[in-house]
């Protein structure tokens, strides 16, 4: 089991949907995670059904002082273009609950998720990326070690924001 002193992570379950709703609805957090905020239950739904039927490593991150689901972290392959090559990357993604930020629980979250994908998974190297305005996000990955690989685009969610990614790379130590 994955854990840490306040959380703990778990595979993502039917009974997480009001949980996942409660922060999946916020545009302040869909945006900054990269996806349009859920419009309804059902949008919730389909996520988690999404994330059953699918090969993706995520998790739940669940507050162990309430058992309250906060948020998810995840690892999913990726093609993107480095200098002209397309490459399959294993990219970090993580979202949590606003309720719950600026407690430093992601930045927990992400070095014990870290230590399973290199010591457990054995991946040999992860990427991460943030869009420019995202600070809060930024921080986490440089303090978890990551150092600057390339920039990414995606298609923009609104008109307040950059289409950019900052992507940057992890390596196993040996």
């Amino acid at each position: 089991m994955i854990q840490t002193r306040r959380i703990f992570l778990r595979k993502i379950e039917f009974t997480d949907i009001v949980d996942i709703y409660e922060y999946a609805k916020k545009s302040s957090v869909a945006y900054k995670a990269g996806w349009e905020p859920h419009k309804n239950i059902n949008d919730t739904k389909t996520f988690i059904e999404w994330i059953k039927n699918t090969n993706a490593e995520a998790f739940g991150i669940i507050l162990k002082e309430n058992n309250k689901l906060i948020g998810t972290i995840g690892l999913h392959k990726r093609i993107t273009s480095i200098n002209g090559k397309n490459i399959e990357m294993d990219e970090l993604g993580y979202v949590l609950n606003d309720k719950y930020w600026n407690l430093g629980i992601m930045s927990e979250t992400v070095k014990a998720f870290i230590e399973y994908v290199f010591l457990i998974k054995k991946v040999k190297a992860i990427y991460c990326g943030h869009k420019l305005s995202n600070i809060a996000s930024k921080r986490i990955i440089i303090k978890n070690g990551f150092e600057f690989s390339h920039f990414n685009t995606v298609p923009k969610l609104s008109d307040n924001e950059s289409g950019l990614l900052k992507m940057y790379i992890l390596k196993e130590k040996k």
